[in-house]
């Protein structure tokens, strides 16, 4: 996996992944969906499937929905 950070447009590989266990749930809400943790631009929704996202169309007219997008337009109500 790869990652941008915050302080450039660079991006950067993924050098090792840390399990934490802590207790409480947090799900911060933003109106963009996204925040900063640790000076990586994260999203704040969830992807429930291993992929980038939902397509769905004909053969010819092909349409890729990612699930940021899909969260972010299904909270426009709290907005």
């Amino acid at each position: 996996d790869e990652l941008l950070t915050s302080s450039s447009d660079v991006v950067r590989r993924v050098q090792k992944i840390d399990t934490i266990l802590a207790h409480g749930m947090y799900a911060p809400f933003t109106p963009s969906g996204k925040i900063v943790v640790d000076g990586i631009l994260v999203s704040t929704y969830i992807a429930f499937e291993d992929n980038e996202g939902l397509e769905f169309g004909v053969s010819s007219w092909l349409v890729k929905i990612s699930h940021q997008w899909m969260a972010h337009a299904g909270s426009f109500p709290h907005r």
